[in-house]
């Protein structure tokens, strides 16, 4: 039997690994604004951050427009030296920017994909975390493939790194 994730214990476990405690969060507390990035205050509601949302898939945008081009870059020069990768057609994690980078660089000079699409992006924050869930649509020619797409960053003195990054193919 198969376990259903709730973006809420996604978060939540996302917390945990941060070292942050997780209180069941209320989106109508101070600052809630609807839609867009949500971050927890130290009364652990749900605010805002609609800048935070803005700067990641400005971030995420970049790095795969830069796939579309066959150039990793984008995605290495966001990526924390300590940054831990997941990919289905992987069967393994990577662990560390070093193993990240030399999978990537066989792809330098191959764009992954004619067109993508970032389906129903959601960043949602947490202090220093951000996790970033969206359905990654790409099209080769009249081959489509669906990704479910989970980065995690953090905010450091170098600004948002993800940390951590998970492609796992959609069923069709």
């Amino acid at each position: 039997m198969m376990k259903t994730w709730s973006m809420a214990m996604l978060c939540r476990g996302a917390l945990a690994l941060a070292g942050l405690s997780a209180a069941t969060p209320s989106v109508s507390g101070p600052g809630a604004r609807g839609a867009g990035a949500l971050r927890f205050t130290a009364a652990h509601e749900f605010t805002s951050g609609a800048a935070y949302e803005e700067t990641i898939l400005k971030m995420e945008r970049r790095a795969m427009d830069g796939w579309r081009e066959g150039n990793p870059d984008e995605f290495l020069k966001i990526s924390d030296p300590e940054i831990t990768y997941f990919h289905s057609a992987l069967g393994l994690r990577l662990a560390g920017l070093d193993a990240v980078k030399a999978l990537y660089e066989t792809y330098r000079g191959r764009p992954l994909f004619d067109r993508y699409e970032m389906v129903e992006p959601k960043v949602v924050v947490s202090g220093s975390m951000a996790v970033l869930t969206y359905l990654f649509t790409t099209q080769n020619g009249s081959l489509t493939r669906r990704w479910h797409a989970t980065e995690v960053y953090r905010e450091g003195p170098s600004g948002w790194r993800i940390i951590h990054s998970h492609f796992s193919l959609a069923a069709s």
